[in-house]
C-alpha cells in the first residue's frame, strides 16, 4: 500500500474507532489488520464494514443498491470480503 493512502486510511480508521492499522487494499477499499473494511471514498461517508460483519452474506446485494457503488467498488468489495474472512475467521 503506497504511503499516502496508508497515511489517508490511518486517520479514517482513527475517525471510525478502528484500533488497528490499515493492511491492504483493493482500489478505495482498505482492510484492517482486523478485519475491518473502510471505503477511502469520502463522497460515501468513509463506508465501513465492520469485522464481526464480514461474514454476512449480503453485503454485495445491500451495496449494489447505493447510487454511489460502481461496478469498480464491486469487484474490490468481493476481494476485500474475502480477504477480511480469511484475517477474522469464523468463532
Amino acid at each position: 500500500m503506497e504511503q499516502s493512502l496508508f497515511d489517508k486510511a490511518l486517520r479514517v480508521f482513527n475517525d471510525k474507532g478502528i484500533k488497528s492499522k490499515p493492511l491492504c487494499n483493493y482500489g478505495l477499499w482498505v482492510i484492517s489488520e482486523g478485519g475491518d473494511i473502510v471505503s477511502l471514498d469520502n463522497t460515501n461517508g468513509h463506508y465501513c464494514i465492520g469485522s464481526c460483519q464480514v461474514f454476512e452474506d449480503d453485503w454485495i446485494e445491500h451495496l449494489c443498491e447505493k447510487t454511489w457503488f460502481s461496478e469498480q467498488d464491486k469487484e474490490n468489495v468481493i476481494k476485500a470480503l474475502n480477504t477480511a474472512r480469511n484475517i477474522v475467521k469464523p468463532q
